[in-house]
C-alpha cells in the first residue's frame, strides 16, 4: 500500500504530532507499505532543520503559499472558492508521484483535505483522501474572546466543507466520533487511537504515603494547573507531596500562585525530563487536570509504568483511556469538590486502583502494533470499497 501522510508541522521538534506520526510511519515500513512525509509549513519552520528521528524518511517540506489561515477561510466564505493556493502544492506532488501515486492521503489539516481533492480532481485521479485530526474540534473551551468566537466560526465552516469532502475520518477518540457525526453523520468513520512505544522497562510501585506526580507542560490555560494546586489545598490530609516534571511559561505564575496557597513546601519542582518517570520509585497516582487535550498520551504512558491516574474527563482522549478502578478514576472537568473527594478517598484507601501490572496491561490497546493494525484495516476497508 502506497501510504502519503500531509502536516503542518516542521518536523524540527519532537512534539505530541510529530511522536504519533513517528510511530505510525515506523509501524507502516515495518509492515511493507510505501510512505511518503509531506510537511505543508510557515517560512520558519521551513528555516530550521528536521530532527535526526525523521531524517531516514522519504519527506518533502513545502511553504504554504497562503501565509495567513484566516485569509484561507475568509477567500472560501466570501467568494465560496473550496480550496487555497496550496492546491498547487498537491499538484506538485502528484505530477512528481507520476510512477509512484498514493493508494491513500492522510492529512492532519481541514483546509488540506479541500486542497488535496481539487489537486486530484484536476488530474482525474482515484485517491481517497482521509482526514486525521489531532486537536478537539469543539473550540468552545478555548474561546476567551471576540476575537476567538470569529475564528471559531471560521473554522467550523471550513471544517464542515472539508469533513465532507473527505473519504473518511480517522478518529483518535470516540469523542472525536460524535463530533464528526454532529457534522456529516453518514461520513465513515473510523476509531484508531494514538500509537505509543512498548514499554519494557520496569513498573513503578504505589507509594505508601501520598505522593502525586504532574506530567507536562506547564499551560495554565490548557492543563489547568492553577486548578490543581487550588484543588490541592483543599485536600484534608496535608501529608500529601507534588512531584511537578516538565517546564513551560506559566512557570513564575503557578510557583506564585502555591506560594499564595500555602502549598509550597508540598511540591517539588523537577523541571523537564526526557524520561519523567527514570527517576520514580514509588507514586500514588498521576493528577491531570487539562481542560481540553489533542488525546493525552502522558496517561498511556503513565499507565505503561504501573501508575494509575486521577484526570478530568476533558476533549478529547481520556474516557477512552481511564477505565474506573482499574488504571484511574474520571471526574467531570472542572468540577473540584469531585476532583478533591477523590484525591481523599484515595489518600484513606476508600478508593484503590489495579496492581501495576494490571494497570500496564491497560495500556497494550494502544501500542504501536495495535493501532498501526487499525490503521491497515480501515484503509484496506476503503480501498476495497473503491473496488467493489
Amino acid at each position: 500500500m502506497k501510504i502519503m501522510i500531509v502536516s503542518s508541522v516542521s518536523f524540527t521538534v519532537l512534539g505530541g504530532v510529530e511522536r504519533v506520526i513517528l510511530n505510525l510511519e515506523n509501524y507502516f515500513l515495518k509492515s511493507g507499505n510505501i510512505v511518503k512525509l509531506i510537511s505543508l509549513c510557515d517560512y520558519d519552520g521551513l528555516q530550521k532543520n528536521v530532527i535526526e528521528e525523521f531524517k531516514q524518511f522519504n519527506m518533502i517540506r513545502y511553504k504554504s503559499r497562503t501565509n495567513s489561515r484566516v485569509l484561507k477561510i475568509f477567500s472560501r466564505l466570501v467568494l465560496g472558492i473550496n480550496y487555497t493556493k496550496d492546491w498547487k502544492i498537491f499538484l506538485d506532488i502528484l505530477n512528481k508521484s507520476y510512477d509512484d501515486l498514493p493508494d491513500i492521503i492522510l492529512v492532519t489539516v481541514p483546509y488540506f483535505i479541500l486542497d488535496a481533492r481539487k489537486a486530484i480532481e484536476y488530474k482525474k485521479l482515484n485517491i481517497k483522501v482521509v482526514y486525521w485530526p489531532h486537536n478537539s474540534l469543539d473550540r468552545s473551551p478555548l474561546i476567551n474572546s471576540f476575537k476567538d468566537k470569529i475564528g471559531d466560526i471560521l473554522f467550523q465552516f471550513t471544517l464542515k466543507k472539508a469533513v465532507r469532502k473527505a473519504d473518511a475520518v480517522f478518529a483518535i477518540s470516540s469523542e472525536f466520533k460524535h463530533q464528526i457525526a454532529k457534522i456529516d453523520r453518514n461520513k465513515p468513520v473510523y476509531v484508531v487511537f494514538n500509537p505509543t512505544i512498548k514499554y519494557e522497562g520496569k513498573l513503578i510501585e504505589r507509594s505508601d504515603s501520598p505522593i502525586f506526580i504532574f506530567v507536562g507542560r506547564f499551560d495554565d490555560s490548557s492543563k489547568n494547573i492553577s486548578f490543581l494546586f487550588k484543588a490541592m489545598s483543599k485536600v484534608i490530609n496535608k501529608n500529601w507531596e507534588l512531584l511537578m516534571i516538565g517546564g513551560g511559561y506559566d512557570e513564575l505564575k503557578i510557583k506564585e500562585l502555591a506560594k499564595e496557597l500555602g502549598i509550597n513546601e508540598r511540591i517539588k519542582w523537577l523541571g523537564w525530563k526526557k524520561d519523567p518517570y527514570d527517576s520514580l520509585n514509588k507514586v500514588t497516582a498521576m493528577l491531570f487536570t487539562s481542560r481540553y487535550e489533542g488525546f493525552g498520551m502522558v496517561l498511556i504512558e503513565a499507565n505503561q509504568r504501573g501508575i494509575p491516574v486521577i484526570s478530568s474527563d476533558c476533549k478529547v482522549g481520556p474516557s477512552d483511556i481511564v477505565i474506573p478502578g482499574v488504571n484511574g478514576y474520571l471526574y467531570p472537568e472542572g468540577d473540584m469538590d469531585t476532583f478533591v473527594r477523590i484525591v481523599n478517598d484515595v489518600i484513606d484507601g476508600k478508593l484503590g486502583f489495579g496492581t501495576p501490572e494490571e494497570i500496564a496491561k491497560t495500556a497494550e490497546r494502544f501500542s504501536e502494533e495495535t493501532v498501526g493494525s487499525n490503521f491497515i484495516k480501515a484503509f484496506e476497508e476503503l480501498l476495497d470499497k473503491n473496488d467493489a
